[in-house]
């Protein structure tokens, strides 16, 4: 709900959002491709959303932006180095824990003989399907499923 120019509580415009992207945590996801692989790990037990599969990604710090954090992040989980080479997409995700802003970054590694630590791991892109992963990435998956790969171009 809106505040109009008197200072009354009114309806939502409807050109606004009705879910407040500012009290979101932003999250940056590395979709860190190679050869027709995706890297991807499972999430350990007692963590949220314990035992589904994820790629690499966690919250952006202060003055940190988004495409630096999926490097780190991937970085500090999997042991990889890689670029941003583009942005798969960006959406507002509730989850019953939490309000999310994710921004899946696609990326490619710098060095492609480097191994993932576990429980990271290469996955042949067309057998994603076979993992079970947060409901939020179900858009992405489908999409990555369904294209084949990208190379080294931009999404």
């Amino acid at each position: 709900m809106g505040n109009d120019s008197n200072g009354e509580w009114g309806m939502p415009d409807a050109a606004q959002p009705l879910i407040d992207s500012s009290i979101a945590s932003s999250i940056s996801i590395a979709v860190v491709e190679h050869d027709g692989r995706i890297l991807v790990g499972r999430r350990p037990p007692g963590a949220v959303l314990a035992g589904l599969w994820e790629f690499p990604g966690g919250k952006v710090h202060h003055r940190e932006t988004p495409a630096h954090a999926a490097i780190r992040e991937c970085h500090e989980e999997a042991g990889i180095e890689v670029e941003v080479i583009g942005l798969y997409d960006e959406r507002l995700y509730e989850y019953d824990h939490a309000l999310v802003h994710l921004r899946y970054f696609a990326c490619r590694p710098l060095d492609s003989s480097q191994q993932p630590r576990p429980p990271f791991r290469w996955v042949d892109r067309q057998h994603l399907s076979r993992y079970q992963f947060p409901p939020a990435n179900e858009e992405l998956l489908r999409r990555l499923v369904q294209t084949p790969e990208r190379g080294h171009e931009v999404p």
